[in-house]
């Protein structure tokens, strides 16, 4: 038997691919992608109507978030979130809000459009329960993977409610958020 020392492992260009520490922790800097978006403020969407959630910000603080960016993948403008690296991404959301006794049905979809075509994601549909009140909040939450294997591939949130709801947002606080990780190089 023999034993491999090795502290970094460089591609013949000179950049690291991988460093293990003196504990054996693997680090595969290339693969660390995880982006994490709050809503800033809270937003109104109206009965009958479906939106695209616009005012996001990136959730990059140990402080209020307990969180730290990693990695730089993800970018949002005008609600639509896009990658300078391509990849296999899994994609969460929670959706918080509050709503009146009337409101059925809460709409939340992860709409992808992979490079300018048409976009795909479904209608995806949770029940309200009655709460008596309208300062009680509740949560709809989605996750699924999406393949951007093309820089023009888009990707945003789309809420919609048989009545008018109030979706939570706040600057330092996890109310209604979307987290981007990145799984595996692109798909072609």
């Amino acid at each position: 038997m023999s034993t491999l020392k090795v502290q970094e492992i460089q591609h013949t260009g000179g950049t690291t691919g991988m460093t293990i520490a003196s504990d054996g922790q693997v680090d595969l800097s290339q693969n660390n992608n995880v982006s994490m978006f709050a809503l800033q403020a809270d937003q109104t969407v109206t009965g009958g109507a479906s939106s695209t959630l616009t005012n996001w910000g990136q959730m990059n603080s140990q402080t209020h978030y307990g969180y730290k960016q990693v990695g730089s993948a993800m970018s949002v403008s005008s609600g639509v979130f896009t990658t300078s690296k391509l990849g296999l991404y899994r994609v969460y959301c929670e959706a918080h809000f509050s709503c009146g006794n009337d409101s059925r049905w809460i709409q939340v979809d992860l709409k992808f459009t992979p490079n300018g075509g048409s976009t795909v994601g479904g209608d995806l549909y949770d029940n309200v329960h009655i709460s008596e009140s309208s300062s009680t909040y509740l949560v709809s939450n989605r996750m699924r993977y999406f393949n951007f294997n093309h820089t023009g591939d888009q990707l945003y949130m789309y809420v919609g409610s048989s009545a008018t709801i109030a979706l939570k947002g706040s600057t330092n606080d996890f109310d209604t958020w979307i987290s981007f990780e990145w799984i595996a190089p692109a798909v072609a």
